[in-house]
């Protein structure tokens, strides 16, 4: 979760700011002199009012002499603070901190030894942004939530909150006796109050970092999941007033991904409770509180009935990740920020292993592939993070949630398992995790369990890829030499873009494995690879009439092979698996993406695959040509529909927009995004007809067409959509209230080509009259293409100051931090760099995250502008041949 700092408002005396003010606070860390073990909290609150308050006590252990000491508190107003030490009540005085930290001041210095510290406190909820304590609206009724991943339960309660202030918790909360509440753990009683209140006690947690304590209050309603694993855990689903029916997909499975869960760690689940929790309001997609997960509400609910196979698949894959989490993250959690890894790769890896063995026909590892090869394309700028990235201000913190930390992490991951072995593996998550209950954890303690499970020399060269940027490419040769067995040559180097300041020059410890054709149809054999130059000797007599240098095309890098070789793969492709068909062909566009191969070359390959059965392969070609419009000469525009139109539009009108009885689950999953690309990008006529037909139905009646379909047919009907399209848009966004149903409507007005509705759309992105958390959804519309990109990033350039002092501005949640990726997405050229540079350099470095991201958008723009004239030439030059501008398969030319 990304969440921001908001100001930290204080109330000094001028005689206690004198007396303190030489004590400077922590920069961003907290040290380990004082050492909380047990926290009792009591809130009280209500989803009606703007304002909670509560009181806060911990058990410390001072663990050195000193007269002071801090803790963090973000916008909260303390008072009555007492340290109760040797049985003597000693008075404090409140040192001003900064926006996240306050100290307490004592008349003398204290020895070590234990104490309690007891806070009163009160503060705002939050009805900017999804962080601290939030509110959200459903029809008529309110609710209060929770987000305080990463740095957030500042907000809600002073305390200690690092990672590694692990211990437990006690919670009441007092709410009024018309709602309900629910927490990390099960209700031990709920007692009446005065003035129609309650106070609901919960029973104690185990230990926890603050940021893992999590609460919800409001009229909420519970439907039974049952129970799971060898302590019978409950499983709920937790949904709002009326919308029990809605989670009856997600009850029937979650026990089940649970079990399978408990099942692979050999570690009974280690919490009283199981809580789906969701939130009708779009805060960031979910949330791995133990015991209480926590979604957003479009990830959960869905008519019973009506679930998209879309739907189904994106709650197990995401509820699989957050539940993974129970043990990888919360049970065992990261010892501080920069090993956040720990927790997020640990989880994406698990959720893609868990859905590809638990649903072999979902094909999931071929889906997995968009994850491996989209961190790749990220890892290839020099401006990427380590996965193990120091972390040393609250920038830093923020960068850590991105792509290197969940994909590249989960991708390396896979990689090693798959060398040592998954028994092996599994033996070494199992110890890891049983060294570590209930405590903290770091790399050292992971890659120590991978390499007393297989050998140490995996551990050193896992340690490569956590250590250093970048991705290998691995260029191989095949010689074949008569009586001999066949050897695949290897050189390993830096993948880099043309234009990249990076070095080439640099190696990984990789495991790389090579399938290949034998007279038992297929073999395997791997090396651990460590040096620039190595061979790898197949065990087979006879030269392999194919090989694949990244066998199941698991391994974190990039195959790169000659013509000869990749058109053998090609053309035996049926003996590849589908995970290898989309992974080949991802490598083929990441390397032409980085002017490594020729865009000529690479877009040859697709007419070869027009004909394919597996809609997989058909989404993987469909990546392929889907070229960077940057690089595509508007003059070309009709040629470029000819092409799509020649090599998908059969198969896309075959298809054509509505379910068909027969259809596989692939098919459906295929249809909107087939459909909804030649229709955009083939400018079907048909197509374009019938899907403002089909988004005219849905608007009028949201039953009338699967949700899937509609949100592509509403993206194709807005692009090529009128000012009266646009009114009736914009007036169904205003009107709706289904959480599921609201951010596809937002997320329309960004879709619109007219560049005066565009205009009105970036407006209404800013100024209030969506909740920001879901107008954002305009912006990211806006930019699929440089000219609808350039309009946002224009208006932002001239209301910047307006804008940004409206926007969260937390860890985790800074919105002004994703401003400079306008840039990138809309200019190309070194002119267009210097303007991003001059304006965003000194607005992003006050904000959280934003330096990094400034660097990756300016790489972005530079890279771009590099590559630009190769690839529009060598895409014209492939285009040429599609010179009618129209399906040479039957298709029609549409004006844009």
């Amino acid at each position: 979760m990304r969440f921001v700092r908001v100001l930290f408002i204080w109330i000094f005396s001028l005689a206690t700011l004198s007396s303190v003010a030489a004590v400077q606070p922590p920069a961003v860390r907290l040290d380990d002199e004082v050492q909380p073990q047990h926290a009792v909290l009591d809130l009280t609150l209500s989803p009606a009012k703007p304002e909670f308050s509560g009181k806060v006590q911990f058990d410390v252990k001072i663990n050195r002499a000193l007269d002071h000491f801090w803790i963090n508190a973000t916008q909260l107003e303390l008072s009555d603070v007492s340290l109760v030490k040797d049985g003597k009540t000693i008075p404090a005085k409140l040192i001003p901190g900064n926006e996240d930290f306050v100290g307490f001041q004592f008349p003398s210095t204290m020895q070590p030894g234990n104490a309690r510290l007891t806070i009163s406190f009160s503060g705002k909820v939050n009805q900017q942004s999804s962080e601290g304590i939030f509110q959200s609206n459903f029809k008529e009724d309110k609710y209060l939530f929770t987000q305080f991943e990463a740095i957030s339960a500042r907000r809600a309660f002073p305390c200690f909150d690092q990672p590694n202030f692990k211990f437990p918790w006690q919670l009441t909360l007092h709410v009024p006796t018309t709602d309900s509440a629910v927490a990390n753990t099960k209700i031990l009683k709920e007692t009446p109050e005065a003035d129609g209140m309650k106070a609901v006690e919960f029973t104690e947690t185990k230990p926890l970092p603050s940021y893992l304590v999590a609460f919800g209050v409001g009229p909420f309603e519970f439907v039974d999941a049952g129970t799971f694993g060898k302590n019978h855990v409950p499983v709920r689903i937790v949904v709002p007033r009326g919308d029990q029916a809605e989670a009856k997909y997600a009850a029937s499975i979650t026990s089940e991904i649970l079990s399978r869960l408990e099942n692979y760690f050999g570690v009974p689940y280690p919490y009283d409770k199981s809580d789906q929790l969701v939130i009708p309001l779009s805060f960031g997609g979910a949330m791995e509180n133990p015991g209480l997960v926590t979604y957003d509400a479009s990830i959960v609910l869905a008519p019973a009935g009506e679930e998209s196979v879309a739907h189904q698949r994106e709650y197990a894959s995401i509820a699989a990740h957050e539940l993974a989490h129970q043990w990888t993250g919360d049970m065992v959690t990261m010892k501080w920020w920069n090993d956040v890894w720990l927790n997020e790769s640990f989880a994406t890896w698990m959720s893609s292993k868990l859905l590809a063995e638990w649903k072999p026909e979902w094909h999931t590892r071929a889906d997995d592939e968009d994850a491996r090869l989209g961190a790749i394309l990220q890892d290839t700028k020099t401006s990427a993070r380590r996965i193990n990235q120091p972390v040393e201000n609250k920038s830093d913190i923020a960068s850590a949630f991105d792509g290197i930390t969940y994909e590249k992490g989960g991708s390396v991951l896979a990689t090693f398992e798959n060398a040592v072995g998954p028994e092996n593996f599994q033996h070494a998550m199992h110890n890891y995790l049983q060294a570590h209950m209930f405590g903290n954890a770091t790399a050292q303690d992971f890659l120590s369990a991978l390499g007393a499970a297989s050998k140490p020399e995996y551990a050193s060269a896992f340690s490569t890829f956590l250590d250093q940027t970048g991705v290998p490419e691995i260029r191989s040769t095949m010689e074949c030499t008569a009586g001999k067995p066949p050897v695949v040559h290897i050189h390993q180097q830096r993948l880099l873009p043309a234009g990249s300041s990076g070095d080439v020059n640099r190696t990984w410890g990789v495991p790389v494995c090579v399938a290949y054709s034998d007279s038992k149809g297929r073999g395997e054999t791997c090396k651990l690879v460590t040096q620039p130059q190595d061979t790898i000797t197949l065990e087979t007599n006879s030269c392999p009439a194919w090989y694949l240098a990244n066998d199941k095309e698991i391994g974190y890098y990039t195959g790169q092979y000659d013509a000869e070789s990749l058109n053998h793969l090609l053309d035996h492709r049926g003996d590849l698996s589908l995970a290898e068909q989309v992974g080949l062909l991802g490598d083929v566009k990441d390397l032409a993406r980085t002017s490594q191969m020729s865009w000529n070359d690479a877009l040859a390959l697709v007419p070869k695959l027009k004909n394919a059965q597996e809609p997989q392969v058909t989404g993987a070609a469909i990546d392929l040509a889907s070229v960077p419009v940057e690089y595509l000469d508007p003059k070309l525009k009709q040629n470029y529909a000819g092409f799509v139109e020649d090599t998908f539009g059969e198969q896309a009108r075959r298809l054509g927009w509505l379910p068909k009885s027969g259809d596989t689950e692939d098919q459906q999953l295929l249809r909107p995004e087939i459909v909804r690309f030649v229709a955009t990008w083939g400018k079907d006529p048909t197509l374009i007809s019938e899907a403002k037909r089909l988004a005219n139905e849905w608007l009028a009646n949201r039953k009338a067409v699967p949700p899937d379909i509609a949100r592509s047919a509403l993206a194709v009907a807005a692009r090529y959509g009128d000012a009266q399209f646009y009114d009736k848009v914009l007036a169904a966004a205003k009107a709706e209230t289904d959480p599921t149903f609201k951010p596809t409507l937002i997320g329309t007005l960004g879709q619109f080509s007219d560049p005066q509705l565009l205009n009105r759309s970036i407006v209404l992105a800013f100024d209030g009259t969506f909740d920001i958390r879901m107008s954002g959804g305009i912006v990211f519309s806006m930019l699929r293409e440089p000219g609808t990109a350039e309009i946002a990033y224009q208006y932002v350039r001239a209301h910047y100051d307006q804008i940004k002092s409206k926007l969260p501005q937390a860890v985790d949640q800074n919105f002004a931090a994703f401003f400079p990726v306008l840039a990138s997405a809309s200019t190309c050229s070194n002119e267009g760099e210097a303007q991003a540079k001059a304006f965003f350099e000194p607005r992003m470095k006050d904000v959280v995250g934003g330096p990094r991201q400034l660097a990756s958008s300016l790489e972005q723009i530079h890279l771009c502008a590099v590559a630009k004239p190769a690839a529009e030439k060598q895409i014209a030059g492939f285009l040429a041949i599609y010179n009618s501008g129209a399906a040479q398969s039957g298709g029609a030319k549409s004006s844009e």
